[in-house]
């Protein structure tokens, strides 16, 4: 029985072969762009063809459509409509369609707020969907990770917002939540959510976010991706809103926040305060931060720094001066070869050790 299978490519053969799948549960179409457009377009025509229809695929749960700018008919919309309509989806990512028309955009979003089955859905770059056109999404939904290339009027933040008032979504992944959670209509899905990833946060939006978070009182997942306030001022505020606003939250992903020695030992500093934290990464610029790293490895089970270090030497002196820490709160899970033994001593996990801190070194 096949459940599931990826593809890349060669529409016209495979289409043939999804005809032979019926039990298809799970499917990968990664279409990638190719200077000859009117047969890229046709290949990808034929293979959509096929997943719209609900006799091929009854079963038919999960699909990724990720077209790299290819050239897809811009009817793609009704093919992923039918589809919604035809078989119990739980799961939809699509990605890179660089054109869509009105039609074919607004018989996709109806299905998608018809839909009663979809939990899962990934918007990625997918031309004329910015603002679902007024549409609601489905109560089902759990999971939303929505991102565009353009930046969006305050007319279709509305429209977005209106969008996700109705659904009982848990996380959410976006760019745009600074200006989202300013708007009453999705105060209630704000208001239980659980996971929040913010994409490309601007210095300028800082002031904004900061103030959202009183919004999001249940969140226990928090993570930057790409963004750009590093300074102990962003980190210090940061440490005391989530102290005051998001008591729950056990886990923070600041790697890909640029921080300066300062903004990481405001972090760290923190790190108590969050009375359910248990996993934190970080990237520091410096090492050079042991007091805060050891108060946060006493209060956290797991915790991620990335390092930059220059020389196998720095590392091992830094792992030297851990193990002179009285009573290390640490075991470190990814030890060089070559560390001391009297330092591996102190470091390797053991089983009497389970209660420790998980420290994982990532160096650059």
């Amino acid at each position: 029985m096949t459940e599931a299978l990826e593809i890349d490519g060669q529409g016209r053969a495979i289409a043939e072969l999804l005809r032979q799948c019926p039990n298809l549960r799970t499917l990968n179409i990664n279409a990638p762009g190719d200077d000859d457009a009117d047969d890229d377009s046709v290949e990808l025509n034929d293979l959509l063809a096929v997943l719209a229809d609900p006799v091929a695929h009854p079963r038919l749960q999960n699909m990724a459509l990720h077209l790299d700018d290819a050239h897809a008919t811009p009817r793609v919309g009704h093919v992923l409509a039918a589809w919604l309509r035809a078989a119990p989806i739980q799961s939809l990512h699509v990605s890179n369609v660089v054109r869509m028309d009105d039609s074919a955009a607004i018989a996709f979003c109806d299905a998608l707020e018809a839909s009663t089955t979809l939990q899962d859905l990934s918007i990625l770059s997918v031309a004329n969907l910015a603002g679902f056109h007024g549409r609601q999404l489905p109560a089902s939904l759990l999971k939303l990770d929505f991102g565009t290339n353009a930046v969006l009027d305050d007319a279709t933040i509305r429209h977005l917002a209106t969008a996700l008032g109705s659904t009982r979504l848990q996380r959410l992944a976006c760019s745009d939540f600074p200006r989202l959670v300013q708007i009453p209509a999705a105060a209630p899905m704000f208001h239980q959510l659980h996971s929040l990833v913010v994409n490309e946060l601007r210095d300028d939006q800082a002031e904004a976010f900061l103030a959202g978070l009183a919004c999001v009182p249940a969140l226990r997942y928090l993570a930057f991706w790409c963004s750009t306030p590093g300074t102990w001022d962003f980190a210090a505020r940061l440490m005391d809103t989530l102290e005051t606003t998001c008591r729950r939250l056990d886990h923070l992903r600041l790697e890909q926040v640029p921080m300066d020695r300062s903004a990481v030992a405001a972090v760290l500093a923190g790190v108590p305060r969050l009375p359910h934290l248990i996993w934190l990464n970080v990237a520091p610029n410096m090492f050079y931060v042991l007091t805060e790293l050891v108060a946060a490895g006493r209060h956290v089970r797991e915790l991620l720094v990335s390092l930059h270090i220059a020389h196998d030497d720095d590392k091992r002196a830094f792992l030297r001066a851990l193990a002179l820490v009285r009573d290390v709160p640490f075991v470190v899970c990814d030890l060089p070869d070559d560390v001391e033994s009297d330092v591996a001593d102190v470091l390797a996990p053991r089983p009497d050790r389970r209660d420790r801190c998980r420290l994982r070194l990532g160096c650059s």
